[in-house]
């Protein structure tokens, strides 16, 4: 947390940019997650994102779902969408139950990344929380005469 807000932020941007991953760099990037800045927190849930698949990548993802910032839980769960499109038996069975949680975010698009993400996960225990969402999705709660969009 060294340096001037926008420094932070370009600095994870740049994390993001740079193909190879290390321990150090996730370390960076997860101490950025804890930044009282939301747009060093967006930067990095961003850079988050573009890393490889792994352990610690979805982990900070995850922890990036629990913001106080619907921006970063936005980032958090199209991350995880990404993760779920490569991941392979069963490595995304942890983010299930967050990610049905998120399904019931106040912002609609983290409900929309949710959703898509477990549907990607596809498992018996995704699709058991995903389909009772959906059976509802279209009485959108978001949706009223003051927010038609």
């Amino acid at each position: 947390r060294q340096g001037n807000t926008r420094a932070r932020k370009h600095a994870a941007f740049a994390l993001g940019e740079i193909p190879l991953t290390s321990r150090s760099m996730e370390n960076a990037l997860g101490d950025a997650l804890q930044d009282d800045d939301i747009h060093v927190r967006i930067a990095a849930t961003e850079a988050l994102s573009l890393k490889p698949p792994g352990k610690s990548v979805k982990k900070s993802l995850l922890t990036a779902m629990t913001d106080s910032k619907s921006e970063v839980r936005f980032d958090a769960t199209l991350g995880l969408v990404r993760l779920a499109a490569q991941a392979t038996g069963g490595r995304m069975s942890d983010a299930v139950a967050p990610l049905g949680e998120a399904l019931y975010d106040s912002n609609r698009y983290v409900s929309a990344h949710a959703a898509d993400a477990l549907e990607r996960i596809g498992s018996k225990d995704a699709l058991q929380l995903l389909l009772p969402f959906l059976r509802t999705a279209r009485w959108c709660a978001h949706t009223d005469n003051d927010r038609r969009f």
